[in-house]
This record gives C-alpha cells, structure tokens and sequence, in this order.
C-alpha cells in the first residue's frame, strides 16, 4: 500500500516505488495543494507546468498518470533543492535566476518536462562540487570536508541513477 503523498513530501529519501505507486494512481485535488504547500508554487502555475486544467481535477477525479509523475518529480526536486541549499529562499532565488549549468536558462522556466526537471537537478549536484559549485551558495552552505563532499556526491549519484533510470 501506498503512503501519503504528504508523508513522502517530507521524507529526506523518499522511495522510488512509493513515488511511482502514486504516479500511476494519479494525484487527486488534496495530493496537489500539498505539492503546492511544499514547493510554494501557487495551483494554476503548477498545473499549467503539466499542461493541465483546473476542470480535470473536480468532482473527485485524479490526474492522468505522467502529470502525476511530473508532479511528483518537481516535488522531489524541491525536495533536494531544500536540502542542499539548506535555505528555502537561497533556493527560490537561485531557481529563478539564470543558470551557467543550464545554459543561461532560469531553473524554473525547466519545470515544464521531465528532462527539464533532470537537468536541474544535475546542476543541483553541481552545487555541492567544489570547483563548480554554484555561486548562489557560495557563503551560505557551511563547508564540508572533500570526505564529506565524495559522500554526498555518491549518495546523490546513487539517486539521480535510481530516480531516472
């Protein structure tokens, strides 16, 4: 049995199948107002990021199957971007600034496509290399020992590997 998207919201590694559980499913009204709470992306914007009308959620329905999974990736990319910014507000600001990882495009103009999302995400690994790190962190993110930066780069290799592919 799935768990609720809000438990896996909050979860620092949420699991792959219970995200994908969820996707297949298909998010319902309440599942997209969590989302919405969580990346503090307002309702029409988030579903205009997966092409999706505010009608194909009343009455009870639940999202087709790859919005859903287009949510839930945004969700978990919050999620890391939390993580490794350890700032919510350092993070807002550097997903609406141009990216030299992302070839001068602002992060969140990505959202719209899973392959989007998977490049933030690479550049978010970026953040945490020392020789490429991205600026916007520079002086906010206590610093790491190289042990601690391998490690943190294997675990989040190990999740970018796990989660799309």
């Amino acid at each position: 049995m799935t768990r609720p998207v809000k438990g896996i919201l909050h979860d620092k590694t949420p699991n792959a199948i219970d995200l994908i559980k969820i996707g297949r499913k298909g998010l319902a009204m309440s599942d997209v107002e969590e989302i919405c709470n969580h990346t503090k992306i307002s309702f029409e914007t988030l579903l205009n990021l997966i092409c999706v009308s505010p009608d194909d959620l009343k009455e009870g329905k639940r999202l087709p199957k790859l919005p859903s999974s287009n949510l839930l990736l945004i969700s978990n990319l919050y999620s890391k971007g939390y993580r490794i910014f350890k700032d919510k507000n350092a993070f807002y600001e550097w997903m609406n600034k141009r990216n030299g990882h992302l070839s001068a495009e602002v992060p969140f103009d990505l959202l719209d496509t899973a392959m989007g999302i998977g490049m933030i995400r690479k550049a978010l690994e970026k953040a945490l290399e020392p020789t490429t790190g991205i600026p916007a962190l520079r002086g906010k993110v206590t610093p790491m020992t190289e042990k601690e930066i391998d490690n943190q780069l294997q675990q989040l290799k190990a999740e970018w590997e796990r989660d799309f592919f």
